[in-house]
Order: structure tokens, then sequence, then C-alpha cells
């Protein structure tokens, strides 16, 4: 009996040790967004917490009432009582909705950041509502560090497509549409930028 042990425990063992070995695995990596300016968060009760600017990334535990309307006039509302929590300009100006879903558990109100109407890449916020339309969850990617800039593109849309198809060294053709459209960037080593979004 001890020897069948014995050679069922030592059987589970090579086969454990033969897995961990075989082929060339590596663990994923988490997803890499090139030269986006990221900045150190501390987790708390409350939520997440850029370190930097002093504003909330994720609230969570709320509950949030006693605001009337559509969930989209709620979130706004809420948005204006609380902006200095999340770095927005007190009349939530920055902010275009982008759309609305209901769901059986309530309400997810989709917004971007905006800087004269041209969208912040990456800056988007989402405010969720139970079915009462209490105000339960925000996530934000709101980038406060970003200022009102009134300059023009270098280059035109079509360059934008171009210098793309070269980098990516694009051959053949293409199933969908190109199209370029202006976005806010905040690199990690040239600051904040008027770039092309081509996709």
């Amino acid at each position: 009996m001890r020897f069948l042990f014995f050679i069922l425990i030592s059987s589970f063992l090579l086969l454990f040790s033969n897995l961990g070995l075989a082929g060339n695995y590596r663990a994923q990596s988490p997803l890499i967004k090139n030269n986006i300016k990221e900045y150190p968060i501390l987790k708390t009760k409350r939520g997440t917490i850029d370190e930097k600017a002093g504003i909330f990334r994720y609230r969570y535990n709320l509950h949030e009432t006693g605001y009337s309307g559509s969930a989209e006039e709620i979130a706004r509302a809420y948005l204006k009582d609380h902006f200095k929590e999340y770095g927005l300009d007190a009349l939530t100006n920055t902010l275009q909705t982008v759309r609305v879903r209901q769901t059986p558990g309530g309400y997810h109100v989709f917004f971007d950041q905006v800087i004269n109407n041209i969208p912040v890449y990456d800056g988007r916020m989402v405010i969720t509502l139970n079915p009462q339309k209490a105000v339960t969850f925000v996530a934000s990617n709101y980038r406060p560090t970003i200022g009102v800039r009134h300059i023009k593109a270098q280059i035109s849309a079509e360059q934008a497509i171009t210098i793309a198809r070269d980098y990516l060294q694009v051959t053949g053709k293409l199933l969908g549409q190109q199209k370029a459209s202006l976005v806010w960037f905040e690199s990690q080593d040239r600051g904040q930028e008027l770039c092309w979004r081509v996709s």
C-alpha cells in the first residue's frame, strides 16, 4: 500500500514539474499604454486616489441619494456637488456625454473629457447608478493637468493617416475606412500635445 501511494505521489510530482517546464511560459504582462502619462495611486476604503493630483480615480461603497431627473442629469448633479474630489471644473463643462446605458443593475453614464470640443485621450468617466438612481460607483480617468490651449494641428488628417500607414508598414487592401480625429494627449516625455488618433 505504501509503495502504491509512493508511486501515485511521484507521478503527480513528475507530471506537475513537466507542466511547469514545458514550453517558453512567461507570465502575461499587463496592458501597456505606450507613453501615456500615469501617476501613482493610493488605495483607501473609500476608493483609489491619484497621489499626484489628490483626486479619486475610483470611488466605491457610495449610496448618494437625493437627486432627481434622468440618469445623466443625476450623474451631472452629483459631479457638480463633488467636483473637487474628481478634479473637475465647477460646472462640469469639460465633460461630454457619450452614452447612457441601462442594465438590470441600474444605469451607467459615460462621459468623455473635452477641451475646445476636442476629446482628451483616455479621459473617460463612468458614473454608476443603482435601479433607484442612487450614485453607487465612479470610475474616472479625468486629466486635470490638461489645460485649455488654443493651438492648431501641425499636419492634416490625410497626412496623419499616411504617416501611420508608413510607420505600420500597411500593405494590401484595408477592410474598413481609415479615419483620423484630433485628441489631446498627455505623454510622459513631451507633456500635453494635440495629436491625431488614426484608426
